[in-house]
């Protein structure tokens, strides 16, 4: 109803069609099909597409991958993910939990197991823990993702480092205040309830996932009293939350020190997210702002897809066999075939 015929140019936007339906007549001079594109510019196309999403968004894409039409073909890409895991946390490992099972992983989850390790956490958690891994199989591996929440505090006026707590108002996690990073000293109890942890996993894998930012690219809500160090553009906010970046990575720098031993390996989650070591503090920060900027704590969905693949191939790069007392090799080993300099924050130069 109400529609006309019109024979006109193709509109520069599809704004501009209204409710007008316009149809192009043939043409002696254009063909009515394209031919197929053989195997070789197909694979051109593809490669350089590849190459070009690697690049300019920071993905780890496979840049040759299979391009077999055949019916029969069962057959599965080096590095496809089909080792299974055990996932221990909270909100952020439920959301790792559903990329892997989108990746045709099937992981075991843990989660609801409370804002932080804590003694009371830790003691209800240990019997659900015991449970599961009295029948699973000793190579499957395990990882601890819940350090987030305890890695960052707010700073009152009178300048006291103050847990982050819900508003009774709407039940909401608020910074009130101005954001910082929890010194490395401050965590020693939450240390300790994850060695609790790490050794009721026997000689299994274990892997520790650190922190990634919050509350930075996105404040926690629109009072400017709250994340006021890092709100806007200027230069003075722009330059706390570089600090609270440098603060968060030599933090990680530590935990992993603390952490890292035998069949244990802690885990930069923003190497998680970048697919290789952080070079520098820039393409960290490219990612960051494209992929978790959205929420005040997590990232979107590509965000954790990126992690949980990343993280899969982790665990197959350092899969080890449960009887042999030697462990992991020790991830601060270089091997041969890895040339990518390891830089530090400006911070952490000189220790």
């Amino acid at each position: 109803m109400g529609q006309t015929t019109t024979r006109k140019r193709m509109p520069k936007t599809l704004d501009n069609m209204v409710d007008k339906v316009v149809i192009f007549h043939p043409h002696p001079s254009v063909g009515n099909s394209l031919p197929m594109m053989t195997p070789a510019w197909e694979l051109k196309i593809l490669v350089s597409l590849m190459e070009d999403l690697n690049n300019y968004l920071k993905w780890n894409l496979d840049t040759a991958p299979l391009l077999s039409r055949e019916a029969n073909n069962n057959t599965v890409p080096s590095g496809a993910p089909s080792m299974p895991c055990l996932l221990i946390g909270n909100s952020k490992t439920s959301k790792t939990f559903k990329a892997l099972s989108d990746m045709g992983v099937s992981p075991l989850l843990l989660d609801d197991v409370g804002h932080a390790f804590t003694p009371t956490t830790v003691d209800a958690l240990l019997p659900r823990l015991e449970r599961i891994l009295v029948d699973l199989d000793p190579a499957v591996p395990v990882v601890i993702y819940n350090l987030d929440n305890v890695c960052f505090k707010k700073v009152n006026e009178e300048g006291e480092l103050l847990t982050i707590t819900r508003l009774a108002a709407d039940k909401k996690f608020h910074v009130v205040g101005e954001l910082s990073v929890t010194p490395v000293s401050l965590l020693k109890n939450t240390i300790i309830e994850v060695e609790r942890l790490i050794r009721a996993c026997g000689n299994r894998r274990v892997f520790v996932i650190g922190a990634l930012p919050r509350y930075l690219l996105k404040s926690c809500c629109d009072n400017p009293a709250h994340c006021s160090n890092v709100r806007g553009d200027d230069e003075t906010a722009l330059g706390s939350s570089m600090r609270i970046m440098n603060d968060l990575m030599n933090l990680n720098f530590s935990l992993e020190r603390q952490l890292t031993k035998g069949r244990v390996r802690f885990v930069n989650p923003a190497e998680l997210l970048l697919g290789k070591v952080v070079v520098n503090m820039d393409s960290l920060m490219e990612v960051l702002i494209s992929t978790w900027s959205s929420s005040g704590v997590h990232g979107d969905k590509l965000a954790y897809t990126k992690i949980a693949m990343s993280l899969m191939t982790l665990m197959k790069k350092e899969a080890v066999d449960p009887t042999d007392p030697r462990g992991m090799e020790n991830p601060r080993k270089r091997r041969r075939e890895d040339n990518s300099p390891i830089t530090p924050p400006r911070s952490m130069r000189g220790l």
